[in-house]
């Protein structure tokens, strides 16, 4: 599982929203909100009270403090940026939060002639990462150190067990304690039976960076809440741990692996996910903006890797590309990937697709049906697509089976 946390803005110049007319939604301006221009991100963070605005505005940068009032259905208002101030009107057109950053004129205006404009989408469970600033941004603005941790991608809520701390990047969410070994990963399932989840977990879960099967009977502990020992590999090292799987009345569950290098296990590794798997509460999954957007994109898409120079010694053109994978992603979720293989055979697998979202960033989500699972970074660019830094080619038309 990917998860990248560098910051970075690009102001895209844009004709601002005062000088043309336009249909503006009423929507609250406050929460947490995050911009991702090809994995790039910046954040913004509004407060809004007494019909007013405060907050600020995160890139790789600093972070810089917003004033503004509300005028009907935008805010206006002023930015700390560096030594100097910028005129800024923050407003909603559909789901998409506008923030434009204009210059002052010499006389104190806005200077409407080169506006910056951001879009936008709302992220309440968004941790903001630390940047250097003329203001300060705690640790307690980074992580969750107490209480109930709430993940609305998850459905999820649940008590923080004491001396744990939660970082929550939208689709996961990652525990560690100062004084702990090791880490505890929650993350969603989309199972609807019992019988298909204990199916699953039996087998094991892998990805890139863990390869973890049971290492015990699976036994229930409670309603739909099923517990295991776990050993395999993390990161390539030697691994063990505890893990639990759920099942909700909403047709979705997670799963919490605590996993610990194997020489440093501790019992306290097998209490925390059956603590926090009795504690969770849940509630319709919420999906992320993001990934509504991409899934809509690359529903019934089938795409193949583009030809690599000097991959393939001989052919051209379709006969390349035929040499290179392809995934055939279906309306309903199902995905067959078929890999060529250099004596002419190919291997074909099957399995669940999906859009996820972490930090921000879209990512191709393939669950093949034997448990493996991959994330592809998704990006567009000039027009083309591309899966974690290499170029795919889109083609209409499949028709799933």
């Amino acid at each position: 599982m990917e998860k990248q946390t560098g910051v970075r803005n690009r102001l895209l110049t844009f004709l601002v929203a005062a000088i043309l007319p336009m249909q503006i939604w009423a929507n609250s301006l406050a929460g947490k909100y995050i911009h991702n221009f090809y994995g790039e991100i910046s954040y913004l963070e509004l407060t809004e009270e007494d019909n007013e605005i405060r907050g600020e505005f995160h890139d790789d940068r600093g972070s810089y403090k917003i004033v503004a009032h509300i005028e009907g259905e935008r805010a206006i208002g002023t930015m700390d940026f560096f030594e100097r101030k910028k005129h800024v009107e923050i407003f909603y057109m559909g789901d998409i939060l506008h923030f434009v950053i204009v210059d002052y004129m010499a006389d104190g205006k806005p200077d409407y002639s080169h506006p910056y404009e951001i879009q936008f989408v709302r992220d309440d469970g968004a941790i903001i990462p630390k940047t250097q600033s003329n203001f300060q941004i705690t640790d307690e603005d980074l992580v969750i150190k107490s209480g109930t941790v709430n993940a609305p991608y998850l459905g999820i809520k649940f008590d923080l067990p004491q001396g744990l701390e939660a970082q929550n990047n939208g689709t996961e969410i990652l525990l560690m304690g100062e004084h702990e070994p090791g880490f505890i990963l929650i993350f969603r399932h989309d199972h609807e039976t019992i019988d298909d989840m204990l199916a699953f977990i039996k087998d094991g879960y892998k990805d890139e960076e863990l390869d973890l099967k049971p290492s015990s009977e699976v036994k229930a502990i409670g309603d739909s809440i099923y517990t295991f020992d776990i050993s395999g590999t993390s990161e390539g090292n030697t691994a063990a741990g505890h893990g639990a799987i759920t099942l909700s009345s909403n047709g979705h569950g997670v799963i919490i692996f605590s996993i610990v290098e194997k020489k440093k296990y501790h019992s306290r590794h097998e209490e925390y996910p059956d603590l926090i798997a009795k504690s969770l509460h849940y509630y319709e999954v919420e999906d992320h903006p993001l990934a509504i957007q991409w899934f809509l994109d690359m529903k019934g898409k089938s795409v193949k890797r583009a030809y690599k120079k000097g991959e393939i010694q001989q052919g051209e053109g379709l006969d390349n590309v035929k040499q290179t994978p392809w995934i055939n992603l279906c309306d309903n979720k199902d995905y067959q990937m078929i890999e060529p293989l250099p004596d002419g055979g190919k291997n074909l697998y099957k399995g669940k697709w999906d859009v996820v979202v972490h930090y921000g960033i879209p990512y191709l989500e393939l669950m093949r049906s034997d448990g493996h699972q991959t994330n592809l970074a998704l990006r567009a660019m000039g027009g083309k697509l591309y899966l974690s830094e290499d170029r795919w080619l889109v083609m209409d038309g499949f028709k799933c089976k």
